[in-house]
Formats: structure tokens, sequence, C-alpha cells
């Protein structure tokens, strides 16, 4: 995301180097944001996921929902992982009407492992 900067440029450099999504469809921005809130690619795995907007104070411990640490590697860094979230949460905030400084996102290709 360094070269692109946002989520539109980022695909057309994504897929002008020939990199598909594992359907073989090139990349757009709605599948890229999706793939960067996915915990997979983080090395997580989302436990009781059904239940992630309820209450989790009233739920027993083993219903809650929760995220933890899956057997395979993060794909991503996990710390540039974690800005492109945040990142692109702002971003739809203020799509929303609210006010958010815009900060940049700088990824080059040795964060992907």
């Amino acid at each position: 995301m360094n070269e692109g900067g946002a989520l539109k440029p980022t695909c057309k450099i994504i897929n002008d180097n020939g990199w598909l999504r594992d359907c073989g469809q090139p990349w757009n921005f709605q599948a890229l944001a999706l793939w960067v809130r996915n915990p997979h690619i983080a090395g997580e795995v989302e436990i009781n996921s059904k239940n992630k907007s309820k209450d989790q104070k009233s739920l027993p411990s083993n219903e809650q929902y929760r995220i933890v640490l899956a057997i395979w590697d993060s794909v991503v860094d996990p710390s540039k992982l974690h800005q492109a979230r945040k990142l692109l949460d702002e971003n739809y905030r203020k799509l929303k009407g609210f006010t958010v400084e815009e900060p940049r996102l700088h990824f080059d290709r040795s964060d992907f492992l």
C-alpha cells in the first residue's frame, strides 16, 4: 500500500502484478478491505463468532467471543495489519460523516511474510 496509498490504487498495483484472489478474480477495493480485516491473515482464529455482537458479560466464558492465535503464522506483519485495519475504520467513520484526520499507511513487499 506504500505505492497505492488507498484501496483502489493498491488494487490496481496488485492486479497489474498478476496477483489474483483465491477465486481467480482480480482484486477490487471491497475484496481487499475484507481480506485486510480477516483474522486468518494475522495468524488468528475467531472463537464463538456467532456471539460477537452479544453482551459478552452475560455469556458463560465458554460461549464468549474471542480471538486466539492460530496454528499458522501471520501472512502480514501484525503491526502493519493493525495499522491497515485502523485506517479502514477511520476512513469508514469519515465516510459516514465523522471528522477524522486521514493517516497514510505504508506497506512494501517486505511486509508480506
